[in-house]
């Protein structure tokens, strides 16, 4: 849908699809968190189940980051 729409020059409706896509996108990645697996219908109609690890988020780096030129 995406490409079709900016082809058509449909920047509102690109918008709201993308920001859509990112809700769900979102809820998933949130559901695999909570359960450790996501359930999807392949092409087929076979139910798939995938188990997923998602680590915590790391609250600090584990080193110093320097953003400086080595001069």
């Amino acid at each position: 849908m995406a490409v079709e729409y900016w082809k058509e020059g449909k920047i509102k409706e690109l918008a709201d699809y993308c920001l859509m896509d990112v809700k769900v996108t979102k809820e998933i990645y949130e559901f695999a968190k909570i359960n450790g697996f996501v359930k999807f219908e392949d092409r087929t109609g076979e139910m798939i189940e995938i188990q997923i690890e998602v680590k915590p988020e790391p609250t600090e780096l584990k080193q110093s980051l320097n953003l400086t030129m080595p001069f």
